[in-house]
C-alpha cells in the first residue's frame, strides 16, 4: 500500500464499490425504491386510493397511472359531450325563435282575417272582439314592474335565463300563453321554471347523459335507395330536439312533429 492509503483498523470492514469508486448497484436499487412515485402523488392530488383503503369494487381500482389516464380520457369525453349539447341547445333555441314568431304571425293574419269578416258582415261585437285580438297581439311585452315573483325567478334562474336561448324560449312561450289565459304571473313563471327544470336539467344541477345515436348499419342498399335520398324528418333529429320538440307540440306551438323537424333542419341546414 501507499501512504496515500488509511489503514484500517483491526475489526473494520471497507466499503465494497463497484468500478471508478461508483457505490454498488444494490444501494440504487435501495434508493430508487424508496423515491416517491410521481404519479402516485398527482393521483392522490385528484382523488385516488391505495388498494389498501380503496372502498369500491375492488374490480375497478386502478394503479395511479391508470387512474390519471382514465381520468384524461373522461375529461376528454365529458368536453365533447358538453360542446355537442350546447351545439343541441343553440340548434332548439333557434328553432324555438322560428316557432314563437310564425305563431305570433298566424295569430295576427287569423285576427285580420275575422276582423274583415266582421266588417264585411257588420258583425259590431265580432269586429270589436277582433281589433282587441290584434292590438293585444302587437301590443309591446309590459314591464312586470317590481313584482318579488318576478324577482325571485330571475335570481334562481340566473344562471340560464337570457343566456341560454332554448330555455328562454321555451320560459317565454309558456308565460305568454298563460298570461293569454289570465293566469297570475306567479303561476307563469312556476309553470315554466317547471317546464325549463324538465326539459333542461343539467341547467339545474341534474346532468345528463345525451342520448347516444345508435350505430349505423351498413346494409346492402338497393338501385332506388342509392338514387334517391329519404328526405330528413323528425326521427332525424338529435335526442335533445325530438324532447323539446314533444314539448312544443304539448304547449301548441306547432301543429305536428313534423312542422317542427321541417323548421329545425331549415334554421339548422
Amino acid at each position: 500500500m501507499t501512504e496515500a492509503t488509511t489503514e484500517l483498523q483491526e475489526g473494520q470492514t471497507a466499503p465494497i464499490e463497484g468500478a471508478e469508486g461508483q457505490p454498488n448497484a444494490d444501494t440504487n436499487q435501495a434508493t430508487e425504491a424508496t423515491a416517491p412515485d410521481p404519479y402516485e402523488e398527482l393521483a392522490r392530488d385528484a382523488g385516488w386510493s391505495p388498494k389498501e383503503e380503496w372502498k369500491g369494487d375492488p374490480d375497478k381500482w386502478r394503479d395511479p397511472r391508470e387512474f390519471i389516464k382514465y381520468g384524461m380520457k373522461r375529461s376528454r369525453e365529458s368536453a365533447d359531450e358538453l360542446r355537442g349539447l350546447k351545439q343541441s341547445v343553440s340548434q332548439i333555441g333557434k328553432t324555438a325563435e322560428v316557432l314563437q314568431r310564425r305563431a305570433v304571425e298566424e295569430a295576427r293574419r287569423e285576427a285580420e282575417a275575422r276582423f274583415a269578416s266582421a266588417v264585411e258582415n257588420k258583425d259590431h261585437e265580432g269586429a270589436r272582439a277582433a281589433r282587441e285580438e290584434l292590438t293585444r297581439i302587437d301590443m309591446p311585452a309590459q314591464d312586470p314592474g317590481p313584482l318579488p315573483e318576478v324577482g325571485d325567478f330571475m335570481t334562481r334562474n340566473s344562471s340560464w335565463f337570457g343566456s341560454n336561448r332554448a330555455a328562454t324560449a321555451l320560459a317565454q312561450s309558456i308565460t305568454a300563453q298563460l298570461a293569454a289565459q289570465n293566469v297570475s304571473p306567479a303561476d307563469q313563471l312556476k309553470a315554466a321554471e317547471e317546464a325549463v327544470k324538465a326539459d333542461f336539467p343539467h341547467l339545474f344541477g341534474n346532468a345528463r347523459q345525451p342520448a347516444k345515436a345508435p350505430a349505423s348499419v351498413n346494409a346492402p342498399a338497393s338501385r332506388a335507395a342509392q338514387t334517391t335520398a329519404r328526405p330528413k324528418g323528425f326521427s332525424d333529429l338529435p335526442a335533445e330536439a325530438q324532447k323539446a320538440g314533444q314539448d312544443f307540440l304539448k304547449r301548441g306551438m306547432v301543429k305536428t312533429l313534423d312542422d317542427y323537424a321541417k323548421v329545425y333542419l331549415e334554421e339548422n341546414a
